[in-house]
């Protein structure tokens, strides 16, 4: 394979089941670093979630954070942001809140995270995993005129389908996706990873074709299909795997190195 630029999502992918990078793939990003060839962590992680990774292994690396949404250089300075407005994130949450969907939404504005309620059980799991403490309160809590760059949705367990339903038919505008069988992403119209992956290969002047990309979820889905060489990893669900037959390399699971597998590391 001709690979000039590498694309990973991060959790289930670039990160195993323990959200650690396991020895191996990370060998493998570094060996990237060394050739000169551009990596970039397309996640819907707010930058601080995406860095706490980089630095911890080493990496070094471009970043989309919020599914491309905040666009930070390998300087980690920001060259795109694209957000709606407090007006919008309100009248979602009010959406859901009188309808009754069992979804509480988190609001991510830069390294922001803002909730209702911190207590919550599907908070404290997510925080274990980003090591982010959030805030309590609401939209009041960003200055004014400050855009939001997603609103997740921590959904329960078997209502995501239903809940994407409502919300999507409701803001046509937006653009709604999931991440896990119970996180909604929700974020600015035209926002997604493939636009995302396309911005940075036209930053270093490379061809998409010349791309490579790991995913897991539905929200990679994007991604997959803008670059020349998309892998899918061994534990995404058994739906994405059908739709994209034919179209990404099935790899390993992200226990099982499925990056490094797929980047033919030698091991």
């Amino acid at each position: 394979m001709s690979i000039k630029i590498v694309f990973t999502d991060a959790d289930g992918t670039l990160l195993n089941s323990k959200h650690q990078v396991s020895p191996r793939t990370a060998a493998a990003i570094r060996e990237l670093n060394r050739q000169g060839i551009p990596f970039v962590i397309m996640s819907g992680r707010a930058p601080q979630g995406i860095y706490m990774i980089a630095d911890e292994y080493g990496f070094d690396c471009c970043a989309a954070a919020f599914s491309g949404g905040l666009l930070l250089d390998s300087h980690r300075s920001e060259v795109c942001s694209r957000t709606f407005s407090q007006q919008t994130a309100q009248q979602v949450m009010d959406f859901i809140k009188d309808r009754g969907l069992d979804c509480l939404c988190g609001i991510f504005s830069y390294d922001r995270l803002i909730v209702a309620d911190t207590t919550l059980p599907s908070v404290q799991r997510e925080v274990s995993i980003i090591k982010k403490v959030p805030e309590e309160g609401g939209l009041e809590l960003l200055p004014p005129g400050q855009g939001v760059h997603k609103l997740l949705g921590l959904c329960g367990e078997g209502k995501l389908d239903d809940i994407q339903r409502q919300v999507t038919a409701a803001f046509p505008q937006l653009c709604i996706t999931r991440s896990t069988d119970t996180y909604l992403e929700i974020m600015p119209a035209g926002v997604n990873k493939g636009d995302a992956a396309r911005f940075f290969c036209q930053r270093f002047g490379i061809d998409p074709a010349d791309a490579a990309a790991f995913g897991d979820h539905y929200n990679d889905l994007e991604m997959l299909k803008a670059v020349g060489h998309p892998f899918l990893m061994g534990n995404a669900p058994g739906t994405l795997k059908t739709e994209l037959q034919g179209l990404a390399t099935l790899t390993a699971d992200c226990d099982h190195d499925g990056i490094a597998a797929a980047l033919g590391d030698g091991s």
